[in-house]
This record gives structure tokens, sequence and C-alpha cells, in this order.
């Protein structure tokens, strides 16, 4: 077991928010929201993370790779 990264009450209140707006943020297209977290997060060896995503059951996942695997 760790620390937490972010604090309880910060993290309900982004959950509030994405659920609030989850019809307005389904109706945009994706490239009008970009990844983010891109340029924000790097590996332990510097390099950066970029976004990428994966499609199974009609559902789109996104995560992020590092630039060394890439």
């Amino acid at each position: 077991m760790h620390e937490p990264i972010v604090d309880a009450d910060l993290w309900d209140a982004a959950h509030a928010v994405l659920a609030g707006n989850r019809n307005q943020r389904a109706g945009r297209s994706r490239s009008t929201e970009p990844a983010l977290l891109r340029g924000l997060i790097f590996t332990e060896t510097g390099a950066a993370m970029t976004p990428h995503h994966t499609r199974k059951d009609n559902k789109r996942y996104c995560y992020y790779v590092s630039m060394d695997v890439i």
C-alpha cells in the first residue's frame, strides 16, 4: 500500500465533473478533446508517455505508452 497520489476530495470532485458532463462530451469528436496528459507524464528514464487507444466491443480504451517501447 502507498500514500494516495490524489486526495479523496479532489478525486470525488473530478469524478463528479466527468459524470455531470458525460453526454456533452459524448457528442464531441475526440479530436476536439486531446489527451489530457500529453506532454505531462514521463517514464523514469525521461521518455515521454504518448496516448494510444484500442477498441473492444464497441468501446474505446485509452492509455499511455512510453516512447521507449514504441
